[in-house]
């Protein structure tokens, strides 16, 4: 195996590890949180944060980086309500500058929020 075959593991295994990052930064630890039955409602109901992080996981070596440099931000993508029957994941607000987390209760809109 050569050097580029060396990299193209390391960017996969980079790909994948960052979407597991992705999801337990976001408050969900494992994949069994989410029933079995609800797994495709899960996704579609989360499709934005899906998304973004299907993208962030693509550019993971910059995002890496990005993140590195801010200081280790905590993620914005939080999972708003667990005692729903399909976990949704929303974005809060960024904070003020010189606020040390995410406001807390203010979301932005992602998502479907069917009832």
């Amino acid at each position: 195996m050569g050097i580029t075959g060396i990299i193209g593991i390391t960017y996969a295994v980079g790909f994948f590890g960052s979407m597991l990052v992705y999801r337990k930064r976001a408050g969900i630890g494992n994949w069994y949180m989410v029933p079995k039955d609800d797994r495709f409602a899960f996704l579609v109901t989360n499709i934005g944060w899906l998304a973004v992080i299907v993208v962030k996981a693509y550019w993971w070596p910059i995002v890496l980086a990005v993140w590195l440099a801010k200081g280790r931000q905590s993620s914005l993508w939080q999972v708003q309500d667990y005692n729903a029957d399909i976990l949704k994941i929303r974005r809060l607000k960024r904070p003020a500058p010189g606020v040390a987390g995410p406001i807390e209760g203010e979301v932005v809109a992602t998502g479907n929020r069917s009832a």
